[in-house]
């Protein structure tokens, strides 16, 4: 499941009362993941002007994680989407509520190489290993950067950033930081 949180209690009704909130350039007509991918990125968008979104970024990520976790079942995204997110979650670096939701959007959109490529463009590694840096204190937030970093990181131009970035230093103090906590170490 990951994210140390339980599936159940997660509402869409907020979001659907409201279609007018979420509006991206990612198809919503195929439903599913899409609208649950379109969903967390105005979220996040939406949570980096200081607006709450309506039902809270834990519902947003409870539908994020009752997703399959199969990269033929993920939507491929629109570079100006990624970039959109990667920009808004940049200005909410110090939010943990947000920075875990982008975190968890973003592990699940790094299962396809495509996504991988574009978050490779938006600079997203760079954002992962900053809230590693930010969010020391809370391993559920570093177990989900971990799970994401695995994701991204099967793309080669991640893999080099990743590396440019000191980010084997960066997980290995994850680690050695948390290690009473399973969450982390399983990531």
């Amino acid at each position: 499941m990951g994210c140390c949180e339980s599936r159940q209690g997660a509402s869409l009704g907020a979001a659907s009362q409201n279609q007018a909130l979420y509006s991206s350039s990612i198809d919503e007509s195929a439903g599913g993941p899409f609208a649950a991918v379109q969903r967390a990125a105005e979220a996040i968008r939406v949570s980096a002007s200081g607006v709450p979104p309506p039902g809270g970024l834990r519902d947003v990520r409870l539908t994020l994680l009752a997703l399959p976790r199969d990269a033929a079942s993920v939507p491929e995204v629109h570079q100006q989407d990624v970039e959109a997110v990667v920009s808004a979650l940049n200005q909410q670096a110090e939010s943990a509520d947000v920075m875990l939701t982008g975190l968890v959007l973003m592990r699940y959109l790094a299962q396809r190489q495509a996504n991988q490529q574009k978050m490779a463009g938006a600079s997203a590694v760079s954002l992962v290993l900053r809230a590693v840096h930010l969010h020391d204190a809370n391993p559920t937030l570093q177990g989900v950067a971990c799970d994401t970093l695995g994701n991204l990181l099967q793309e080669p131009s991640n893999s080099q950033q990743f590396v440019q970035l000191r980010g084997v230093e960066a997980v290995l103090r994850v680690i050695n930081s948390n290690m009473a906590h399973t969450r982390v170490m399983e990531a």
